[in-house]
């Protein structure tokens, strides 16, 4: 999975770019590449220093879009604090937005 993250004064954006049995040119004008393999309840650990109110995800794959909540958890281990949350399917792109 390719990630890309953005964020502002109050928003924190992940990307999740599905390259699963692909390599990573994963523009495809020509429509050659295969379809990804479609994970299921992808687990994401996020290391974020903010405090975070809410979290959702948007995709062009499924609900139309839609933004929909995202539970999640906060921890803290070694390595920093994160908050983990399930992605239930990521086909080909989801994008996680948190809102601080």
């Amino acid at each position: 999975i390719w990630t890309y993250t953005k964020e502002d004064a109050t928003h924190q954006i992940l990307h999740l770019i599905n390259l699963r049995n692909n390599d990573n040119l994963w523009v495809d004008e020509q429509g050659n590449k295969k379809d990804p393999e479609i994970l299921h309840n992808l687990k994401v650990k996020f290391y974020t220093d903010k405090k975070i109110s809410a979290a959702y995800l948007a995709s062009p794959d499924y609900n139309g879009c839609e933004s929909t909540p995202l539970p999640f958890e906060t921890g803290k281990d070694p390595s920093g604090t994160y908050l983990q949350f399930t992605v239930g399917t990521l086909e080909y792109w989801g994008m996680v937005y948190l809102v601080s």
